[in-house]
């Protein structure tokens, strides 16, 4: 089942398709114009205890693809980058600030630079 707001943005979509289709002519009746979709609450976020990321970090799986999916979420964990963020990460992006290291990267979903 899909939660309100995945459903409120669905609707959104289809919404516009359908208000296209009126200005070209395609469809005489928009059915949104009788009801509003609420855009609802999103559910809080799961965080996991430092316990959890810990055992993550002590397993050894047997299949190299999997150590390193484990190696980056956990680098994930602790730098708070996106995936996408994670996946287009290089050594460069690594500057020292005030003597310590931090990254200094565009996000990949805004292509605003990261606070430090």
């Amino acid at each position: 089942m899909k939660s309100q707001p995945t459903l409120y943005k669905m609707h959104n979509a289809f919404k516009c398709i359908i208000v296209e289709a009126q200005r070209r002519k395609l469809c005489e009746y928009n059915p949104y114009d009788d009801f509003k979709i609420k855009r609802g609450q999103s559910r809080p976020p799961v965080y996991l205890m430092e316990s959890e990321v810990r055992k993550i970090m002590d397993f050894s799986p047997s299949i190299d693809r999997l150590q390193k999916v484990k190696d980056l979420f956990i680098f994930q964990c602790y730098t708070g980058l996106a995936y996408a963020d994670m996946m287009n990460f290089r050594r460069q992006s690594v500057v020292e600030i005030e003597g310590r290291k931090a990254i200094s990267s565009n996000r990949k979903k805004t292509e605003q630079t990261a606070p430090n």
